[in-house]
């Protein structure tokens, strides 16, 4: 995710979703396309084929991803910038 023009990335980090999904956690890439049914970070429920799936690289190379429903990721990233 960038940062808006005018802001700064959060310097103290957010509380971590009941999954472990912390939204301080500066992501270097994200997509977005169909649900392959893995497990939603922000909420556990699986992510379907009807629905919008967002993966979050966390680190650079890394096979670690985050997997968030549509409004699940939405959430995710208001509490990344609600602290900062």
């Amino acid at each position: 995710m960038r940062v808006p023009p005018g802001t700064s990335a959060p310097s103290t980090p957010a509380p971590e979703s009941p999954n472990g999904a912390s939204p301080a956690r500066r992501s270097l890439r994200t997509w977005a396309g169909r649900g392959t049914g893995v497990s939603c970070n922000t909420c556990g429920t699986p992510i379907g084929e009807k629905d919008i799936e967002y993966e979050v690289e966390v680190q650079p190379g890394s096979r670690h991803t985050l997997h968030f429903h549509f409004n699940c990721y939405q959430d995710w990233v208001a509490g990344r910038w609600a602290r900062g």
